[in-house]
């Protein structure tokens, strides 16, 4: 469980980041008549954001979901230490 939390709140400020310029994208398309050319800005920052990092995160929220389903750093009862 440490180890998922570490991995979880490791990435959150990343997620937290590229979801503030998700919403941003959301308000320049559905309230505002902002131009397309402010819209692909936005676009191209959320591709760039951080440099792949969303992608790592995502992967590490895979690894958190393999973590909690076999716990491989569980100890065994009986096992010798």
């Amino acid at each position: 469980m440490m180890v998922s939390a570490l991995l979880l709140f490791g990435f959150l400020p990343i997620e937290l980041y590229a979801m503030t310029i998700d919403l941003r994208m959301v308000y320049l398309e559905f309230f505002t008549t902002a131009t397309n050319e402010d819209f692909r800005v936005l676009f191209l920052d959320r591709l760039g954001a951080l440099g792949g990092a969303p992608f790592i995160a995502v992967l590490s929220y895979y690894t958190i979901i393999a973590l909690a389903a076999f716990q491989p750093f569980r100890r065994r009862a009986g096992a010798q230490p």
